[in-house]
């Protein structure tokens, strides 16, 4: 990993080791950028981007894990991209053509970075407890802080009410109306319910939503720094 990077992932483990000093928690936390440091949780936090071999490295998971069941409360994600922006893609829509067109981070990313980043938030269903929800949405909004003045340019996604299969997603572009049934296309950019918090995170750290950019496989919504 480069130096910036290198950098983000010590700015994170100093927040979050200096978070859990602050009282005892009711879970322990696992920090890794490796599969094998995140079994058996993987599955439950992974950004299906990890799973890419050119990503190990070059992400770093926080997980929140129960201290006497081993029970998943959630975890938050960070995903740094070195120069490899066309492999980041997105749908843009054309209205006046009808379409959605395949376009990269590339295309939406300004020239004056050298650094990309990305990061996902979960936390299950189960999860009432409000210290615990608590911690993990501070935490974030600590982290992201930081991360900024390292100056990468940050962007995330929300997840939408679609799931486009693999034959869909590898199109460079696809007529709207062959694919989403008419009383659906009104959904297209609108986040899932479960998904709302990364609407409000994204207000409160100030940053923007790129109209007419979604999601490739949920046509959620995509927001970015800066």
């Amino acid at each position: 990993m480069t130096r910036k990077v290198d950098n983000m992932e010590r700015i994170i483990r100093e927040i979050l080791q200096s978070m859990t000093k602050e009282g005892q928690l009711p879970f322990r936390l696992i920090i890794g950028n490796k599969k094998e440091e995140l079994l058996p949780y993987y599955d439950q936090i992974k950004d299906i981007r990890m799973d890419n071999s050119n990503i190990e490295n070059r992400y770093i998971a926080v997980l929140a894990v129960d201290n006497d069941t081993g029970l998943f409360y959630g975890g938050i994600s960070f995903i740094f991209f070195l120069g490899d922006y066309d492999n980041i893609q997105f749908w843009k829509r054309d209205n006046e053509k009808g379409i959605l067109k395949k376009v990269t981070l590339k295309n939406i990313m300004p020239k004056n970075y050298d650094m990309a980043m990305t990061m996902g938030y979960s936390l299950t269903s189960d999860t009432k407890n409000v210290k615990i929800k608590y911690f993990m949405i501070n935490g974030l909004i600590k982290i992201v802080k930081e991360v900024l003045k390292l100056q990468p340019f940050v962007f995330f996604e929300s997840t939408g009410n679609f799931r486009m299969n693999h034959k869909i997603m590898s199109y460079d572009f696809i007529n709207i109306n062959n694919i989403i049934p008419e009383e659906l296309i009104g959904n297209i950019g609108v986040t899932r319910l479960e998904s709302k918090a990364v609407d409000k995170f994204a207000k409160l750290m100030g940053f923007k939503e790129m109209r007419d950019y979604y999601n490739l496989r949920t046509l959620g919504k995509v927001f970015v720094s800066g």
